[in-house]
C-alpha cells in the first residue's frame, strides 16, 4: 500500500516563501474551517490537506502569556481548527504553526460517498470504499497527474502510538511525531508545531520553553525555527531537500561514461552501494542501468555547476555564507554522483564512471551579476527546485531500502541547494542593481510564457511503475516541472521582486 505523501509542491512552496521572509503559500481545496478566538498552531499535515483559513499570515510580535512560564512567542491571532462543526482542540496561529490547546477526539468524514480521487488512468483506488481498514481513505499521492493510493488516518492519539498525536483534518486525522499531547503538559507554555524536516513540511510538536528565541519560521528572517537538542527553539539554517544542471549556452552538458571503478566507491570508507538487483525483473535491469547512468552523469555535472558558481560568487563579492553553502553543495553532489554510479554499475553488472567533462565556454560572463542571476534561476530556482520535489516523490514510492535511503538523502540535500539558489537571487536583488532586476523580470516572463504554451504531459501506468525503483520518467518529470513552475517558481520570483521594495519602505 502506498504511503501518503506529506511533501507536496504547496508545502515546498511554503518553505521557499519562508526562506524569502514572506508569507507562506496556502494550500487550496480544504474544508477545514477556522473559528477565531481559541488558540493557534502550524500548517497542515498530510492526508486530506487540511489547513485552517486563518485571517492573516503576518508574524506576531512577542507577547507574554498570563500563565506558567515566560512565553515571548505565544500564539498570535489563534484560529480554532473546526472539522464538520467540531472544535478539534487545535488552533492555527498567525505565523502558520499549530498549537494543541486541548485533546479532542477527531471527527471522521469517512467513507465519503463520492469519488475521492481522480487517478488519471492509474493508481490503486478512486473511492474510500476501495481502501480496507479503519480510517482508510483514497488520497491523491502527488501533485502531478495520477497517483491515487490508499492512506490510513486516525481519530485518537491512541491509534498513533507512543511519541505521536493525531492531528485532526479533512477527511480524517493524521499521526505526527510529538513530545507533548497538549498545552497542559507544557507548564503554562504551549504545545506547538515545528518543521522537523527543515523545510519539507513534516511537522512535529514540542513544548515551548522559556529560552526559546523564536516561535515559528517567520520570526527567523529567512532561517527556520528549529527545536534544538536541549529543547529550546532557535533560528537555524536549513531547507528542504537530483541535481543542478550544468548549463553552457542553455544546453545541459554532461561527461561521457567509461569503464571505471573508482567513482562507484563511497568516500572515505571505500564501500560500494549495492541495490537489490535480484528482485528486479531481468528484462528491466538494462533500462534501470541506463536511467541511473543518466542520473549519475547529471549529478557529476552538478559538481562542475557548483564549482563555477563558487567562482562567480567570489567574482561579484558575495557574502561568505553563500560561498560556504556552495562548497558544501559541491561535496554533496560528489557523494550523490558516486552513489548513482554505484547503482548504475550494479544494474549493468560492470563498473561505470565519468569520462572527461568539457569546460569550453563555461566561464563566459562569469563576472556579470545579471548573467549569473539568470543562470541561478535556470539551474537552481527551476532545476534544483524541481529535482528536490522529484526526489521526494521517488523516495516515497521506492521499494528497495538501499535506493530509498539514498533518495531520502538526495531529497534533503538537493532541497538545501535549491534554497541556496533562492537566497542568492534574493541577495542579488537587494543590491538594487537595475540589470539584475531586469534579468529576473525577463526570466519570470519566460517562465510565464512556458506555462501558457505548454500543457502537462499525459502519464501512464508505465510511468508510475518505474517509481517503485526510485525513478521518474521524462513524462513524470515534465509534469512535475509544469506544476512546480506554475505554482511555485513563478510566485516565488514575483515575491522576490516585491521584496526589495518592501524592505525599502
Amino acid at each position: 500500500m502506498l504511503s501518503p505523501r506529506i511533501v507536496r509542491i504547496d508545502r515546498f512552496g511554503s518553505a521557499l516563501f519562508a526562506a524569502l521572509g514572506l508569507a507562506p503559500i496556502v494550500g487550496c481545496g480544504s474544508s477545514v474551517e477556522s473559528d477565531p478566538g481559541s488558540g493557534g498552531g502550524g500548517s497542515g499535515t498530510g492526508g486530506g490537506d487540511a489547513t485552517s483559513t486563518s485571517s492573516s499570515a503576518t508574524t506576531g510580535s512577542p507577547t507574554s502569556t498570563s500563565t506558567g512560564g515566560i512565553n515571548a512567542w505565544t500564539c498570535v491571532d489563534p484560529q480554532a481548527r473546526v472539522v464538520d462543526g467540531v472544535d478539534t482542540g487545535f488552533d492555527t496561529c498567525a505565523d502558520g504553526t499549530l498549537r494543541r490547546r486541548t485533546i479532542v477526539e477527531c471527527p471522521s468524514l469517512l467513507p465519503r460517498d463520492v469519488e475521492a480521487c481522480d487517478d488519471g488512468g492509474f493508481g490503486e483506488c478512486r473511492t474510500d470504499a476501495e481502501c480496507p481498514g479503519a480510517n482508510a481513505f483514497c488520497d491523491q499521492q502527488s501533485d502531478f497527474e495520477g497517483g491515487c493510493g490508499c492512506a490510513t488516518g486516525c481519530t485518537t492519539d491512541a491509534e498513533c502510538g507512543e511519541g505521536s498525536i493525531c492531528v485532526c483534518g479533512d477527511p480524517v486525522g493524521q499521526c505526527v511525531s510529538a513530545d507533548c499531547a497538549s498545552d497542559s503538559e507544557c507548564g503554562g507554555l504551549e504545545c506547538r508545531s515545528w518543521d522537523a524536516s527543515q523545510g519539507c513540511g513534516f511537522i512535529a510538536f514540542a513544548c515551548q520553553t522559556a529560552g526559546d528565541a523564536c516561535g515559528g519560521d517567520f520570526d527567523c528572517e529567512g532561517q527556520l525555527c528549529q527545536v534544538l537538542e536541549d529543547g529550546t527553539r532557535a533560528c537555524e539554517d536549513g531547507g528542504c531537500a537530483i541535481g543542478r544542471p550544468f548549463l553552457v549556452g542553455d544546453i545541459e552538458r554532461v561527461a561521457p561514461v567509461m569503464r571505471r571503478n573508482d567513482w562507484r566507491q563511497s568516500y572515505p570508507s571505500g564501500a560500494v552501494l549495492t541495490p537489490d538487483v535480484e528482485s528486479v525483473p531481468p528484462e528491466l535491469r538494462a533500462d534501470l542501468a541506463a536511467r541511473w547512468t543518466r542520473i549519475a552523469q547529471m549529478e557529476h555535472a552538478s559538481i562542475a555547476a557548483f564549482a563555477r558558481f563558487a567562482l562567480q560568487l567570489l567574482a561579484v563579492g558575495a557574502p561568505p555564507d553563500l560561498v560556504e553553502r556552495t562548497h558544501r553543495a559541491m561535496a554533496d553532489e560528489t557523494a550523490h554522483a558516486r552513489a548513482a554510479f554505484a547503482i548504475a554499475s550494479a544494474y549493468a553488472q560492470r563498473p561505470i564512471g565519468p569520462g572527461l567533462l568539457s569546460l569550453a565556454g563555461a566561464l563566459q560572463d562569469a563576472t556579470d551579476l545579471a548573467s549569473i542571476v539568470r543562470l541561478v534561476i535556470r539551474e537552481g530556482c527551476v532545476g534544483e527546485t524541481v529535482a528536490a520535489i522529484e526526489a521526494n516523490e521517488a523516495e516515497g514510492r521506492c521499494v528497495d531500502p538501499v535506493v530509498r535511503s539514498l533518495l531520502a538523502r538526495i531529497a534533503e540535500e538537493e532541497g538545501q541547494h535549491a534554497e541556496l539558489a533562492w537566497r542568492t537571487v534574493r541577495w542579488a536583488l537587494e543590491l538594487g542593481d537595475p540589470g539584475v532586476r531586469a534579468a529576473v523580470i525577463d526570466e519570470l516572463a519566460r517562465l510565464q510564457a512556458e506555462v501558457e504554451v505548454l500543457s502537462p504531459p499525459t502519464t501512464t501506468s508505465a510511468d508510475e511503475s518505474l517509481l517503485q525503483w526510485g525513478l521518474a520518467t521524462d513524462a513524470l518529470r515534465a509534469a512535475l516541472r509544469s506544476s512546480a513552475v506554475e505554482r511555485l517558481v513563478i510566485p516565488g520570483l514575483a515575491a522576490a521582486l516585491a521584496q526589495p521594495a518592501q524592505k525599502a519602505a
